[in-house]
């Protein structure tokens, strides 16, 4: 089957390495800041230690606790998106099996075994005329494998034969085996680091600055929030580079 295909046209493969070369671009940048995130904890907690050595006080130890809070803070900041409750839901479908929708399962068998393509992990009914692959897309999901689930409209089902039915969800199908649907995890991943620390920002800024009222943790707030600018400013520059290459 897969012989008949046409070939892809240098147009949609220049487009493809465009976006794998702008995603790793921006996951480069986005690994090196963390990797110096990592190091201001490192330079600062040192520097807390020795602090706290030389001269031991409530005045030195509330200093020190500052300064390791500016490298967490920091840190956070970058990291915080994973942490980010996935909008993906499913409450809305009804998830059916093989027990109460056999011939619905027997074309999808039939289906896999024509194509040798992977099972989807789940099955579930909608109320819309429209046939889907979807997937739930934490931050895990760039590395570790996720189960595919295929959505099948009900009005779909009524409004078509079994045959045109099954050439439906055959091209759906052909999803499972894609890998443009890793592609599109990574570019998922990297529009919400971009949204989370370029455009969300201010409550968590806001609330670094002013949720102490201690002078000490205060002045790590105006700090962090100095270095998070920074950053911000960095990171602004490659996410504008990389949603240009994702517009062309």
């Amino acid at each position: 089957m897969t012989n008949n295909l046409p070939p892809i046209s240098s147009a949609y493969r220049s487009k493809l390495i465009t976006a794998i070369i702008s995603i790793t671009v921006f996951f480069i940048v986005y690994l090196a800041l963390i990797l110096i995130s990592l190091f201001m904890i490192f330079l600062l907690g040192y520097g807390a230690i020795k602090l706290v050595m030389l001269h031991a006080n409530y005045f030195t130890a509330v200093i020190a606790l500052g300064l390791i809070s500016i490298g967490l803070i920091v840190f956070y900041f970058l990291i915080k998106f994973i942490f980010i409750k996935n909008a993906y839901g499913t409450r809305h479908l009804i998830e059916v099996d093989r027990q109460n929708q056999p011939e619905l399962f027997m074309l999808i068998d039939e289906i896999i075994l024509e194509m040798k393509v992977s099972r989807p992990g789940k099955v579930f009914l909608s109320p819309e005329v429209n046939a889907s692959v979807s997937y739930s897309s934490p931050f895990w999901s760039m590395f570790l494998p996720v189960k595919k689930n295929l959505t099948i409209g009900i009005g779909l089902v009524n409004t078509v034969t079994v045959g045109e039915l099954k050439t439906v969800l055959a091209h759906e199908f052909g999803h499972f085996s894609q890998r443009s649907m890793k592609i599109g995890g990574y570019v998922n991943q990297a529009e919400k680091i971009i949204f989370d620390t370029v455009y969300n920002n201010k409550d968590f800024e806001n609330s670094i600055k002013h949720g102490s009222g201690h002078w000490a943790f205060q002045m790590s707030g105006i700090i962090s929030v100095g270095f998070i600018s920074a950053f911000q400013y960095i990171l602004k520059i490659f996410s504008d580079f990389f949603l240009r290459t994702m517009l062309l």
